[in-house]
């Protein structure tokens, strides 16, 4: 986490365990601020890591297309004790209706999860190519679960033409989630569990 928070642009960090799965999603204001984030990150884990992780990463690089946050500190207000999430990778994602298919998502999908409850943000972005990440938190494991058939239903009726296979899920229990505008970059897991 300090190299993160003492990147230039940082915005946030979200880790995800899921059994031998493990997704982190960084969180910077440009390309080159992630890029140098990544490579100072990729050193520390190839030095200090690389022993716990039998598999190199897949990095994706994106730009951000939709991001919600709850009011945070509203959330922190109400003694939440953890957050649960659900991201999805598409692959061979065809991104040449984006932008209405994001103005579906915010005027469609978004309300749908905001409306199960327990929302705490939900965030898409994309390589240009052709591969897509969807991340949704929730204060809840049910919620999180939840909001996967809530995405497949909506990808069936509304996106079919651009998602051609079912993505790869990693579901869990945030290990951290660090966002600039709260304490730089302190551990919002760790300061909801108390």
């Amino acid at each position: 986490m300090p190299i993160m928070r003492a990147s230039d642009g940082f915005v946030g960090y979200y880790l995800l365990p899921d059994g031998d799965m493990l997704a982190a999603v960084s969180l910077f204001e440009t390309a080159e601020q992630a890029a140098a984030a990544t490579e100072g990150a990729s050193e520390f884990v190839a030095e200090n890591l690389a022993a716990l992780l039998p598999n190199p990463p897949i990095i994706f690089e994106g730009t951000l297309d939709i991001s919600y946050l709850m009011r945070a500190k509203d959330r922190l207000s109400q003694g939440m004790s953890s957050l649960y999430a659900s991201l999805r990778l598409y692959h061979n994602y065809d991104l040449t209706n984006r932008a209405a298919e994001v103005n579906l998502v915010a005027r469609i999908l978004l309300p749908q999860q905001q409306a199960a409850g327990g929302l705490f943000s939900y965030l898409t972005m994309h390589d240009g190519i052709d591969r897509l990440v969807a991340l949704s938190v929730y204060e809840s494991e049910a919620n999180a679960l939840a909001s996967n058939t809530l995405a497949a239903d909506f990808v069936a009726e509304y996106l079919a033409e651009s998602v051609p296979e079912d993505p790869v899920r990693v579901n869990g229990q945030l290990g951290i989630v660090a966002l600039a505008e709260l304490g730089m970059g302190e551990n919002l897991v760790s300061m909801m569990s108390g």
